[in-house]
């Protein structure tokens, strides 16, 4: 796109702080690969911002090929602007599709985001109706139970023995308490089995077929590591695009609201780094003796590093989500740093992965084993679920991401 015709696309109004506020949001949660992306595309939108002439883009800088995957994101973005038509809660919408688990479930509470948005919480809840209407079939919803509901709805099995199961016996269900379904429902038997039967082909992972992020390489955004007795910490930036303000048209009044644009474009990248840089600081002062393999992890919350640096807690949250460290220990997840050693459990199944052979990561069973060994006795799927917490990846995963 040539300067003419970013020019000719240029907003129909002054860029508004409520979206200058909502990009810059964005900006924070990225990981650097999907942050590439992202400047990539305000570059392109935006005729005085230029690559720098030894930045030809994606060239030099690896950009996602979304061309024959359509991700998950992109999918309930082009749902979000058929179903709202208040910008405000188009804004609202796109900016809760980034608090979605890697399962596709909304588990955030609504109460936390009121402030943030600065609307009232019925406001909120309206929107999230709404958006559990998209699909995939479940998406949204809240826990495991709220996804079986809205997925036999959309079958039209609302007034179905499998949809009374759920909704009115479903502790029972998973705790496969028959007599007791039986009894609640007034069913039979074989009733029974053929309901269950059918909640058996429902998923309970309503993103399940957009989850392509394993395949992906993981880029992290710092690097820690030791020379001689100091430690230092660097943002990883190769993936950025490099690229400049055209002042000559800084003055121009058509391109005005572009300049506000681009400036708040530099300004949310540097607060970007600055905040991963002092989360990144504080961390090793506080884990020095956890990354050298000589101590357990210090308890540390985003409670406290949002009093530390000032900020709300929902700013470190989306600071720290789906970004990764470089460490002497390997690559690790910044929340495997943060709030996890109030759970020995949880510290002893960081130690046992972070000391595993690279070539051949411990399975999930191979785990459980060795956690019994050293007298703490959890199930294999227990360990899953202490591994998703800890945004650690499966076996598979992580003997290619070493």
């Amino acid at each position: 796109m040539d300067f003419q015709q970013k020019l000719s696309a240029r907003p129909e109004t002054k860029f508004a702080f409520s979206q200058a506020l909502q990009k810059s949001l964005e900006i924070l949660r990225l990981p650097q690969v999907d942050l590439a992306l992202f400047i990539h595309q305000e570059i392109e939108k935006n005729p005085i911002l230029e690559l720098d002439s030894f930045s030809s883009g994606s060239f030099n800088h690896p950009v996602p090929d979304t061309a024959g995957t359509l991700s998950l994101r992109d999918h309930l973005l082009s749902q979000v602007r058929e179903a709202f038509d208040s910008p405000q809660m188009q804004k609202v919408a796109e900016e809760l599709i980034g608090y979605l688990d890697e399962k596709g479930f909304f588990t955030e509470p609504l109460e936390k985001l009121t402030i943030l948005f600065g609307l009232p919480i019925l406001h909120l809840e309206k929107v999230l109706v709404t958006l559990q209407t998209f699909d995939p079939p479940g998406i949204f919803s809240r826990h495991l139970q709220e996804a079986f509901l809205i997925q036999l709805e959309r079958q039209g099995q609302k007034d179905s023995l499998s949809y009374r199961l759920v909704q009115q016996a479903y502790d029972d269900l998973i705790h496969g308490r028959y007599s007791a379904m039986k009894k609640k429902l007034q069913t039979t038997t074989i009733e029974l089995r053929t309901a269950i039967q059918r909640l058996a082909r429902l998923s309970t992972r309503p993103a399940a077929k957009f989850h392509v992020h394993s395949a992906q390489p993981i880029h992290p955004d710092l690097r820690i590591f030791r020379v001689d007795r100091q430690w230092f910490v660097e943002p990883i930036e190769e993936l950025l695009p490099k690229f400049h303000i055209q002042e000559e048209y800084a003055e121009t009044p058509e391109l005005r609201s572009f300049f506000a644009s681009a400036k708040w474009l530099i300004r949310s990248l540097g607060r970007r780094k600055k905040l991963l840089l002092a989360i990144g600081t504080y961390l090793v002062k506080k884990q020095a003796s956890f990354l050298n393999s000589k101590g357990p992890l210090t308890q540390i919350t985003s409670l406290e590093l949002s009093s530390l640096f000032g900020v709300h807690e929902s700013t470190i949250s989306r600071a720290i989500a789906d970004k990764y460290i470089e460490t002497p220990c390997g690559l690790l997840p910044f929340r495997t740093l943060i709030s996890s050693a109030s759970d020995p459990a949880k510290e002893l199944l960081q130690r046992l992965i972070l000391s595993e052979d690279k070539k051949f990561p411990l399975t999930d069973d191979q785990l459980a084993e060795k956690m019994k060994k050293a007298g703490c006795d959890i199930a294999r799927r227990t360990i899953a679920k202490y591994r998703k917490q800890l945004e650690i990846a499966s076996a598979a995963v992580r003997k290619h991401l070493r």
